[in-house]
This record gives C-alpha cells, structure tokens and sequence, in this order.
C-alpha cells in the first residue's frame, strides 16, 4: 500500500504493509476510498480483510466472516465513515463494517525511526501495550500476539527480529511492556524502509477471526558505499583489452615502418632509374 498527497505527484510517498499469514503470501489490496475526514478505507482481495488507515499511518484489519476467499474488491463508504459497505463476489453477500466499534487495545507512542550505520547495527526498542477501559466485548485479550510485518523478498531484505514477549494477555496485565529487537546483517542495504509493528487479537465469538493494528516504523539504513570487486571474468576481460589494445599499437607501428622502409626502397630505386636515363 502506498500512500501519497495528493498533489504530490508521487514525489514523495509511503510504503505501508499488510499482514500476511507466510512471507510467500499476497494479500492484493484493491479499491481505496475514503471518508470526510480523510480516514482511508481499501479491501484485500485475497487476504479477505477489510483494512483502515488513520491519519497517522496505523492500519487496522478486519477479517471478512465469509473465507477463506470472498473476492472483495469493491467498497462505498459514507461521509462519516461509520459503516463501510462491501460485495462479496464469490460469496455471494453483501457486508458491512461497523467502524465506530473500538478495539479494546493501543499502543503508546513509540520511538518511530530506527537508524542502522556502519558501527551500529542492532536496536532495541521498549513500547507499552495497554487495555482499554469500557470497551465493548469484541476482541478477547487473553492471547495478543505481536510481531513485524514487511521483511518480503519485496520489502527489506537483511534484517532479522525478536519481540520478548511476543504473546501476551490484556485481561491479566492491563499494561504490558515488550522489548523488540532488530539486528542487521551484511546483506543490509542502505536505504530508508518502512517496517510494521503487528499486534492481533482474535473474537470472543470466534478464535479463527481476528483484528490486526500495524504501527508504522521507519528504519533508515546509513552504510558507506562500498567498491565491490571484480570478478575473474571481469579481470579477464580487461586483461584481454589492455592485450588487445597492446597489440593494436604494435601491429600499427609495424606496418608504418614497413610502409616507410617500402617507399623509401621506391625512392631510392626511382632515383637509380633516372640517373641511368640521363647516361
């Protein structure tokens, strides 16, 4: 997902990530809308969700009921945004996502920007998970489970992760603290890359549905440019010019000299011929 103003003429934009359930899947976003106050609303043709996209980058998913695969590619959403209407091709349906529903989970303000250099290549970052109070009975916050989404043969490649505790449980801790923890390695390549913290829950009605929220983050890769090597084939190739070239040079100089000595013998027996004229 990318997201852009408007009149930026994608100058300058931001990749967002889907969960996935494997690093192979796809989840295909589809039609994008948007509510009056600007809340962005897409559907996942194959991931089956319906997703949201608040001002500040975080995306919410909603599973779609019927699966494993709806076909949902088409949405209307009102100026309000407080009910997103959907098709359900395959499934034969009409649907409808009521969004003033709160999820009963947030995350505080974390340290967004993450900054890898020749000298440091690991980090740590500490964020707190709290339950909410008075929140309706949507989600059960026994098992949360936390991980990062956007390191896909697609997306950043050379990193590697830990979330301690990557599960944990809201109704016994109303406030959890889990450390992540991002390590690179040499195939890291410099560059700036937007990775998503991933906490889901599943419905009290049903373990096999869950929401998702992805936090934003931003990981900048800062390493010196380096030279890379020659291969043998290359070395060869140009051991072979600067031979070719040599040779060139030298076959050149010694077809002149052996113009110059030609016309000079032509000269010489030139001269012999008319002084023998002149007798």
């Amino acid at each position: 997902m990318i997201v852009s103003e408007t009149d930026s003429s994608l100058k300058d934009y931001v990749s967002l990530w889907t969960s996935v359930d494997d690093p192979s899947s796809q989840t295909l976003p589809s039609q994008i809308v948007s509510d009056g106050s600007g809340i962005i609303y897409f559907a996942q043709h194959v991931g089956n969700k319906i997703s949201k996209i608040d001002k500040s980058g975080i995306i919410t998913e909603y599973e779609i009921p019927t699966g494993p695969l709806t076909t949902t590619i088409y949405l209307s959403v009102p100026e309000d945004g407080k009910k997103v209407w959907f098709t359900e091709v395959l499934g034969n349906k009409i649907g409808y996502l009521d969004t003033s529903i709160t999820i009963p989970f947030n995350i505080q303000p974390i340290n967004e920007e993450i900054t890898f250099t020749e000298t440091k290549k690991s980090e740590q970052i500490t964020f707190e998970i709290n339950s909410l109070e008075d929140t309706s009975e949507l989600l059960s916050l026994d098992i949360v489970n936390l991980s990062l989404t956007g390191m896909t043969d697609s997306g950043l490649d050379g990193i590697s992760y830990t979330i301690s505790p990557d599960v944990i449980n809201l109704n016994q801790n109303k406030k959890v603290t889990p450390t992540l923890s991002i390590n690179a390695d040499q195939n890291i390549k410099s560059g700036i890359y937007q990775i998503m913290l991933q906490v889901s829950a599943s419905e009290t009605t049903d373990e096999t549905m869950k929401i998702t929220k992805l936090y934003p983050l931003t990981l900048t890769v800062d390493l010196p440019k380096s030279e890379v090597p020659l291969t043998n084939s290359e070395n060869n190739v140009d051991q072979d010019s600067e031979f070719s070239i040599k040779d060139i040079i030298q076959s050149a100089a010694i077809v002149a000299i052996i113009a110059m000595s030609s016309l000079l013998v032509y000269h010489k027996i030139k001269m012999y011929r008319e002084k023998n004229q002149k007798r």
